[in-house]
């Protein structure tokens, strides 16, 4: 398995610049398929055509070691790095295991992050560092009030339940 992960960063041209400074913090492998159907174990089977659908997530070799020395010193173990995305797909996986395709989203304070789940696989991921602190803070912005009721009102947007006066100032709010 390791092999795969390690061919597969060696052919993207898309990482040539920073290839040696990247580290794995996420391999997985989410799906076999021989002959199109899925199989848990493709091994030793005959097939005209096998299919692999695997996931990886890479951090800076800086970070992680930065991260790592911090850590290491209040704990006993080396910490284990891992991505949101594939965490929630395995943990959403063993919930419901017959959804194949769905939209996962994770808007957390500071950072959101997204991830298209096809057939059962992760078909792609973005994270971009806008969250609620972002939103709730425009909203003290265009309003002039403060983070309790900022966040009242972007409750009260979600239900459809705010004043009409502010139905536009809300909806500027949400589409920038």
């Amino acid at each position: 398995k390791e092999k795969i992960y390690e061919e597969k960063l060696k052919e993207d041209e898309t990482l040539s610049h920073v290839r040696d400074h990247l580290e794995f913090a996420d391999r997985a492998i989410i799906n076999t398929r021989l002959n199109g159907y899925e199989t848990r174990n493709p091994l030793r089977h005959e097939a005209r055509s096998f299919d692999i659908d695997f996931y990886m997530s890479l951090l800076s070799s800086g970070i992680i070691e930065r991260f790592s020395k911090t850590i290491e010193r209040h704990y006993q173990s080396a910490p284990r790095y891992s991505s949101l995305p594939l965490a929630f797909f395995s943990a959403l996986n063993e919930v419901n295991p017959l959804e194949k395709d769905y939209l996962f989203i994770d808007v957390d304070p500071e950072i959101t992050d997204i991830a298209i789940i096809k057939e059962g696989s992760i078909f792609g991921t973005v994270s971009f560092p806008q969250g609620r602190n972002n939103l709730v803070k425009k909203i003290c912005e265009t309003l002039n009030v403060e983070e309790n009721i900022a966040i009242s009102c972007a409750i009260l947007y979600r239900e459809g339940k705010i004043e009409t006066s502010l139905i536009k100032k809300m909806e500027s709010v949400m589409e920038a």
